[in-house]
């Protein structure tokens, strides 16, 4: 570090003066001391700095943390053994994909890897978003911190910082939102079933046997899933990180309130698109792709639906 290698060249330069204006035999061992200290160090320091540098060394998160939140970034050896490090640096660059915020974080370490070295970074659960973490550059000093062997750690830590939820003033009548019908489903297997004679191109598999031996014709299960009238919930972002926030705070208590009263709920992306959400990880893979403004798949009929607005400041309902 340029700290050290400057008192080391102070200590040098006064030593050389001090052998100079004073001569005499312990003046000049006194320079040949200082002279020596760092090959000795980086002799010492050599077989381990090597070590370090071949064995890597990794970092890792939690992938989900609450905005706000105690947040930590781990590092440890990669091969999970013990590891002697002279001395570590660590450059490490975080970014808020969702609000476009950076923050560096520069680690220090010194001493043997026995378990995951901790620490602490609150800073990066500021606003909620996708963070990409990643270690810009990582050097293995010797004991001095004079010589040093560079090492990369390429691996990245993606981290979902998830808002705590905040009930909106208004909220969706769940008791309205009832199955007025039901439709074929397209793939897979129901519990709900319409019974229809076989037509041609009908998987054999559907066929109810009991009942086909009943009677002269071949007799079909046709899966079916219920009709439901819903609401379509549509949440509206600004460039104010705070007020997304909120944003995102009254949606995740919509969206599983929704999930716990009627078993599903339809949100929308950042381009209007719905997302089908069944359960948490449904919910999880839906705010990823808010912070990452990527593209539902999902398609789905929303017209008659009911649209439930959230801003940073109010919701609002329209009723069709």
């Amino acid at each position: 570090m340029i700290r050290n290698i400057i008192i080391y060249l102070c200590l040098l330069t006064g030593t050389f003066l001090f052998s100079i204006f004073y001569y005499a035999w312990f003046s000049w061992f006194l320079f040949l001391t200082v002279v020596s200290i760092p090959i000795i160090s980086l002799l010492l320091s050599l077989p381990f700095m090597i070590r370090s540098a071949c064995s890597g060394i990794e970092i890792f998160a939690k992938n989900n943390v609450y905005v706000k939140d105690d947040f930590y970034i781990a590092i440890s050896g990669k091969k999970k053994k013990p590891l002697f490090c002279p001395m570590l640096t660590l450059n490490i660059k975080s970014t808020n994909l969702t609000t476009n915020l950076c923050k560096n974080i520069k680690i220090r370490f010194s001493g043997t890897f026995t378990k995951p070295l901790i620490r602490q970074c609150r800073s990066l659960t500021q606003h909620c978003g996708q963070l990409d973490i990643v270690c810009k550059n990582g050097k293995i000093y010797d004991m001095l911190g004079i010589f040093f062997l560079p090492i990369r750690i390429k691996k990245h830590s993606f981290v979902r910082v998830l808002p705590k939820s905040q009930k909106p003033e208004i909220i969706p009548d769940s008791s309205n939102f009832t199955v007025t019908g039901y439709k074929p489903k397209p793939v897979g297997n129901s519990e709900i079933y319409e019974l229809r004679e076989y037509r041609h191109g009908d998987s054999l598999r559907n066929v109810h046997w009991k009942l086909s031996s009943k009677s002269d014709d071949l007799i079909v299960k046709e899966p079916n899933v219920p009709i439901i009238k819903n609401c379509l919930i549509m949440p509206f972002f600004g460039d104010n990180a705070d007020e997304n926030d909120v944003v995102f705070a009254k949606l995740m208590y919509v969206c599983r309130y929704m999930i716990k009263s009627i078993g599903i709920c339809f949100a929308c992306d950042r381009n209007g698109n719905p997302f089908e959400i069944r359960c948490e990880s449904d919910l999880l893979n839906y705010f990823s792709a808010l912070y990452l403004n990527t593209e539902s798949s999902f398609v789905a009929d929303t017209n008659d639906f009911q649209h439930y607005s959230i801003f940073a400041d109010r919701e609002e309902v329209d009723l069709l």
